[in-house]
């Protein structure tokens, strides 16, 4: 919408990254300075990356809110959403271990073919080639890793970050590979991943693929989910469930995640009022 008298243009939409949009609106679409445009983000509810890069719909609402000299809204409808948002998790990936006799891991095999969509979206070749392979070793003490990345355009909806970006696809590849491997050698699941798990000593730890972990107890942490779990007593649970005519399964996985993805630089003002309180503005905002 307008605002007020001046010729700038004010964006009310729910985006994660409202940094990014307004440079893209700015400097690649409509060739404004950056005080042309003000983008106000409401309580978006959950953004899950979806909501982090610009859509068609926000940059001809700002086309024609401009030509009309009148507030525009659009709103989508639930048939829009599905058939213009982004889609997620188009990816086949095959994996491979090799572990020494000890069945400690020596090296991973990872080879991934991912569905880019009729056009790649801003993010979406990251998933394929840069951000699974950040947490593809897991919290393992893997010494190699080879990994081959190839994104291909198709005739679907492109794909974007969709709750995760990359990390599930990764964390569900080399999880399956642990539990397949413990099956193959004869060992249990539970003590193949203890045999294989960064130690705090090894800390800081540097993957193969240059991620650098600055602390963790991961064995601390997997005996802690055993005991809440009660892992053990999971055979009781079983035959309780079958005698209700019922299948009750076990699985067991790890993660870690990175914070901090050093993606975009912002401002972040912060001002001390004569009453003593402070009062700090930035372009982040929670997420839900």
């Amino acid at each position: 919408m307008p605002d007020g008298g001046s010729d700038r243009i004010v964006l009310y939409t729910a985006s994660q990254n409202p940094t990014a949009v307004h440079e893209a609106l700015t400097k690649h679409v409509f060739n404004w300075c950056g005080d042309r445009l003000r983008i106000l983000v409401p309580d978006i509810g959950g953004g899950f990356g979806m909501k982090g890069y610009l859509y068609p719909e926000d940059a001809i609402a700002i086309y024609f809110a401009e030509y009309l000299h009148r507030p525009v809204r659009w709103t989508a409808s639930r048939s829009d959403e599905f058939a213009g948002s982004a889609h997620a998790r188009d990816q086949l990936t095959d994996g491979a271990l090799a572990l020494d006799r000890e069945g400690r891991i020596l090296a991973l095999r990872v080879k991934s073919r991912t569905n880019l969509g009729a056009y790649p979206t801003p993010a979406g070749p990251l998933i394929a080639t840069t951000l699974g392979s950040k947490v593809i070793t897991n919290v393992y003490d893997i010494p190699c890793v080879d990994i081959e990345a190839q994104g291909l355009l198709t005739h679907t909806q492109p794909t974007a970050p969709y709750r995760g970006a990359g990390r599930p696809e990764a964390i569900f590849l080399i999880e399956r590979l642990m539990d397949k491997a413990a099956a193959q050698i004869g060992i249990d699941r539970i003590e193949l991943r203890r045999r294989n798990l960064i130690s705090p000593r090894q800390m800081p730890y540097r993957t193969p693929t240059g991620e650098v972990y600055d602390s963790g107890g991961f064995e601390a942490v997997l005996d802690r989910a055993l005991h809440e779990s009660d892992w053990t007593g999971f055979e009781v649970r079983r035959a309780e469930s079958a005698m209700k005519g019922r299948l009750r399964g076990q699985g067991f996985a790890m993660f870690v995640e990175w914070t901090g993805a050093h993606a975009y630089t912002e401002n972040v003002d912060i001002s001390i009022r004569a009453d003593g309180t402070i009062e700090v503005v930035s372009a982040t905002q929670p997420m839900g």
